[in-house]
């Protein structure tokens, strides 16, 4: 007993010589600064793939109703939303949006070259395009958009993925949700990629993989833009500070 407790002094007069010295007040400082600016990066990365116009329900069966919606978390760079404008696949041809209060609602068509037949009706037209305009979203706020999808047998390019892309427009500036994976459009719109549906079972040929940039939202994770914000000044404002 009397040896445990005497090497436990050493060890303690030992540690506090280590504190003392210029070299370990030195480098755990720089430690800290690379912990917190490693930090403040993973906080970015999680900020931009959180923070994304995405799907409420963003995977279903092909050929099944889908009742999901366009969730739209944040404005453009604070302002707030006035409109949303989404453009529909062309494989799509029943889709039917949500009246929202207090918003316009507009409906586009467009005629098909070849007349289909669903559920015994001659279709010759199908939905373009949908947007819900003349309304006010405030930054601090979110609005889902909801949506009656029948999805079809295939995504886009024969793949097992829809792409929505959509047009946000706010008091100050337009964010435009269009990034397509695989295609140019992606790194068009580096950040920004268009809300998509999976199709589960769907027969195609290839399977559109997601780029990581969307791999923290699909796991739930969420921090709204104001919070984050914070958060990433006082890290920095810590980091000036120990500098």
């Amino acid at each position: 007993m009397v040896t445990f407790v005497e090497n436990k002094h050493i060890k303690r007069r030992l540690l506090q010589s280590l504190v003392n010295h210029p070299l370990y007040i030195y480098f755990p400082t720089m430690r800290t600064i690379t912990s917190l600016f490693a930090g403040l990066c993973l906080l970015s990365m999680v900020l931009q793939a959180s923070a994304h116009v995405t799907f409420t329900i963003a995977t279903g069966q092909p050929g099944s109703y889908l009742y999901t919606g366009l969730r739209v978390p944040h404005g453009c760079s604070g302002s707030a939303t006035t409109a949303i404008s989404v453009s529909v696949p062309d494989n799509v041809y029943s889709i039917k949006p949500e009246v929202i209060a207090n918003w316009n609602l507009t409906i586009q068509y467009v005629n098909l070259t070849t007349p289909i037949t669903i559920e015994g009706q001659q279709i010759n037209q199908t939905v373009s395009n949908i947007s819900w305009s003349n309304g006010l979203l405030p930054n601090d706020q979110f609005q889902e958009f909801g949506l009656q999808i029948q999805l079809p047998s295939t995504g886009y390019n024969n793949t097992n993925t829809l792409w929505f892309p959509v047009v946000q427009t706010c008091v100050n500036g337009t964010s435009t949700w269009g990034g397509i994976a695989n295609t140019s459009s992606w790194n068009q719109y580096l950040g920004y990629p268009a809300p998509h549906i999976d199709l589960v079972n769907a027969t195609s040929s290839s399977s559109a993989a997601q780029p990581s940039s969307t791999v923290a939202h699909s796991a739930g994770v969420s921090v709204s833009a104001g919070t984050a914000s914070t958060l990433m000044l006082l890290l920095g404002t810590f980091v000036a500070m120990l500098a």
